[in-house]
């Protein structure tokens, strides 16, 4: 568990310095892309380096939502992104000091991490319904349903939520 809590811990330091220095709207040279499955969802088994020459095209992917920008969660056999983005994921690999050989556990090699890469951007398409609460009287409760794939957190999603309202 806690090899997992620190890859996220990494991986929102590498997207809080991301955000400083580029939108997380869309790519810059040398990123590296997922694109979205049938069920509408991210695939990071299915990545591609973005390069001056597709660069116009995987943004128009991501304005389309087909298309979403990556960062590492962090293992052993991490990769990283080229140019500016992979030097700030590495930068931040340094000034934590990390060492990714730390991410294999040789006596129980199944908690082993190799790393890999996640959406920075999780696609949100959520489904609202009213209907009269039934435990206060005259009031309007709210459901509100959507689905997030693994590594997506609820109250995440609910907090970015509220503070809309």
């Amino acid at each position: 568990m806690f090899l997992h809590a620190y890859q996220s811990y990494v991986f929102n330091i590498i997207l809080s310095r991301r955000i400083l220095k580029f939108s997380i709207h869309e790519a810059v040279v040398g990123d590296i892309m997922c694109f979205k499955n049938e069920m509408g969802l991210p695939d990071t088994s299915r990545l591609q380096s973005v390069t001056k020459d597709n660069l116009d095209g995987i943004n128009n992917l991501i304005n389309r939502g087909r298309a979403f920008v990556t960062a590492p969660l962090v293992g052993y056999d991490t990769r990283f992104a080229q140019g500016e983005p992979g030097e700030v994921e590495k930068a931040v690999i340094g000034d934590l000091n990390i060492n990714l050989e730390g991410f294999k556990v040789p006596a129980m090699p199944e908690l082993a991490s190799k790393g890999l890469r996640r959406e920075i951007i999780m696609p949100f398409k959520p489904e609202y319904s009213a209907s009269e609460d039934e435990l206060n009287v005259g009031k309007t409760k709210l459901t509100f349903e959507f689905t997030l794939q693994k590594g997506g957190y609820a109250t995440t999603v609910l907090r970015e939520y509220m503070k809309k309202l």
